[in-house]
């Protein structure tokens, strides 16, 4: 009995010292807040990620299209009144390399003048006045760099292509009735070397001004059918245009010329 006394006078004494911590406790949980005081908690604002530009579309190549006024060298002894032209052309690139601002590709243009005056013989016809028209098609291959200048719009792009071109010229008597318009023709090596300015309307669209220099001289034409006039034969199919002193007319086409171009890439 004795025993059981003892043990239940401490369990008395544990009851009243103990249990009024715990209760104590209690108290303590239920003034803690429910919620988190954001503005509190908050620490400083991570710095923010930095912005990963994204790549530029990757293009094949890009096509050229301009049009512009040429110069021209035609003015000799046989041919006046032609100092210029007009020249259109299209550029056909594409980039084998990615992200070398390269291209290869073909050019092909069209470059005619307004009428002239052609004095000399036609076979043995010998007129006072005659009209001549001409235009060249030069067919190239060549390349193109560009040189883009750094946080800006503006790009400066140098080419040089090589090639040849087909000449045409028809000539008229203004003088002689029953004279038919008379068709020669000719070719010639050419090159062609060029700088554009160009400013960067959208990624793949661009617009600007080109300056170049065409070497291109046809040194003879020769005639595309015979030269006839009241049943004569006055110059046969293939003859040579020549002058009084028996030499090839030249058509020299080499100038300068300035123009407007846009670039499409694709």
């Amino acid at each position: 009995m004795k025993k059981i006394s003892l043990v239940l006078m401490m369990l008395m004494i544990i009851a009243v010292f103990v249990l009024p911590v715990f209760a104590a406790d209690d108290e303590n949980l239920e003034d803690m807040p429910t919620t988190v005081d954001e503005s509190a908690s908050a620490t400083e604002a991570e710095p923010a990620l930095p912005v990963i530009k994204k790549e530029s579309a990757t293009y094949m190549g890009v096509v050229d299209i301009w049009a512009g006024y040429t110069t021209l060298s035609l003015n000799n002894a046989n041919i006046n009144s032609i100092s210029g032209g007009y020249v259109v052309g299209v550029d056909l690139g594409l980039t084998l390399i990615k992200d070398l601002p390269l291209s290869l590709g073909l050019r092909f243009e069209l470059i005619g003048s307004g009428q002239g005056n052609y004095t000399g013989e036609l076979g043995n016809l010998v007129s006072a006045s005659y009209t001549i028209k001409d235009t060249l098609i030069p067919v190239m291959a060549g390349a193109s760099y560009s040189f883009a200048i750094p946080e800006s719009p503006v790009e400066i792009s140098a080419d040089v292509f090589a090639g040849y071109s087909f000449a045409k010229a028809t000539i008229t008597d203004n003088l002689t009735p029953g004279f038919e318009d008379q068709a020669f023709s000719g070719s010639c090596f050419t090159l062609d070397i060029g700088t554009t300015i160009s400013y960067q309307i959208s990624e793949p669209v661009s617009a600007g001004l080109t300056l170049g220099y065409r070497l291109a001289n046809v040194a003879s034409m020769s005639a595309d059918k015979n030269v006839d006039l009241n049943f004569v034969t006055h110059m046969n199919k293939g003859d040579l245009l020549k002058d009084s002193g028996g030499s090839a007319v030249p058509f020299n086409f080499s100038g300068f010329n300035i123009g407007l171009k846009v670039d499409m890439k694709y």
